[in-house]
């Protein structure tokens, strides 16, 4: 008999014996320490005599012969027409060879025509990587990732936040853990009343599993919509289980790397009350798989329907750590608006770096570490050893009589 037609899937294979008419999908594939391969795998046909599923959902040993000689077995009584022996041992044979053989070695030559990696919305999403925004409780997370999504659907090119988005409309899928269908589809009417943008259509699937049990139904949702990026509200429930287990982590972001899709993962700030500098909620491995990382954080009410929000660079990895980002939230009988605006809010000030706070206070004029120190808070050794290293990144310039200044390029 031949050998079957075999396609890769997002969690498994797809093997195919046309002669037989038959088709089996593998998923959930996993090599265990001691050398065993299991997976589940459904069992279907299209002999139109026959009910399309031959065998539901069913666990099985690729690497146990008395487990594939029992499934035969079984197979055999209840259709005797096909050639089990020859399917399930072809089957088991290549999915063990699948999955130890791995992706292959490519060789990636420096002289080649090499681009840095791109933006798809800069400078808060990359291009097929994951990228984070984390926050308290509260602090609009929700809605920014609506908006970041608005921007890349419509493409919304003139938006008063100053992104650089593309000049298509890029296809994205939001996964949601926490709120509904309603709750969504009311926020983006209010944001697109409001901002007088045109219609657009809000991608939505609401989601119970853990994304890595879940991955091949999302992963047919992305391919039916088109979908370049997928935006998950929130990284809690899509890892599922202790946030501080390393493994949790690590099987989040090997089924994100299957999807090979951009993402934006909405995340959530640890419970530590002694410092004002909060990270992400969860073992470190979420840090240092996502390649992205900006903390979301929000000022006290300007009134009772208005506010500013900001977003500060925590981790860039791929980049120089970002100058922070804010953006004005205004709520009223029309619906939601935004705009870029300054980051010169006091409540901010202490979400900011030293190095952050030393560029922003030199924009007033030259200053010594001492006046510097007035402005900021920070202790003058602090400061000096700042400047030291923004001199070294040519940022900051040495003046007469003790005093420092930006660079020229730097008051732009």
């Amino acid at each position: 008999m031949p050998a079957p037609k075999i396609t890769e899937k997002t969690d498994g294979y797809l093997l195919e014996w046309t002669d037989q008419h038959i088709k089996i999908s593998t998923s959930r594939i996993h090599t265990h320490k001691d050398g065993r391969v299991t997976g589940e795998l459904i069992i279907t046909t299209d002999n139109k005599k026959l009910s399309p599923i031959l065998m539901p959902s069913t666990q099985l040993n690729f690497s146990a012969e008395r487990t594939r000689t029992s499934l035969i077995k079984n197979l055999s009584e209840k259709y005797q027409q096909f050639e089990w022996n020859t399917i399930i041992d072809q089957l088991a044979h290549y999915i063990q060879e699948l999955v130890r053989k791995g992706e292959p070695v490519k060789e990636l030559w420096t002289s080649a025509d090499v681009k840095s990696p791109e933006y798809l919305l800069e400078p808060f999403i990359y291009k097929r990587l994951p990228n984070v925004i984390y926050g308290e409780k509260a602090v609009n997370k929700s809605t920014t990732l609506l908006v970041f999504y608005t921007c890349l659907i419509l493409p919304w090119t003139d938006n008063p936040l100053e992104l650089k988005v593309p000049d298509r409309s890029i296809k994205s899928l939001i996964l949601d853990w926490e709120a509904d269908e309603d709750i969504v589809q009311y926020q983006a009417k209010a944001l697109q009343t409001a901002m007088n943008l045109p219609p657009f259509a809000v991608n939505y699937r609401r989601c119970a599993l853990p994304l890595a049990d879940d991955l091949e139904q999302i992963q047919g949702h992305i391919n039916s919509i088109g979908a370049e990026a997928i935006f998950i509200d929130s990284l809690g429930a899509a890892a599922g289980g202790d946030l501080k287990a390393p493994e949790i982590a690590l099987n989040f972001f090997t089924a994100l790397r299957r999807l090979k899709t951009s993402s934006l993962i909405i995340a959530q700030t640890s419970k530590d009350e002694t410092t004002k500098r909060k990270r992400m909620f969860g073992t470190v491995f979420f840090e240092y798989y996502a390649r992205n990382i900006w903390e979301l954080c929000k000022s006290e009410s300007i009134s009772d329907n208005e506010y500013d929000i900001a977003l500060f660079h925590r981790s860039p990895n791929l980049s120089a750590v970002l100058k922070p980002i804010a953006f004005h939230l205004r709520y009223n009988e029309t619906g939601l608006s935004i705009e870029r605006t300054s980051v010169d809010i006091k409540e901010f000030k202490t979400r900011m770096s030293s190095t952050v706070k030393v560029l922003d206070a030199l924009k007033e004029g030259a200053l010594s570490p001492e006046e510097i120190s007035d402005r900021t808070d920070l202790p003058v050794n602090t400061i000096r050893v700042c400047l030291s290293r923004l001199k070294k990144k040519e940022k900051v310039v040495d003046l007469e009589r003790g005093k420092w200044g930006l660079r020229a390029d730097e008051l732009l």
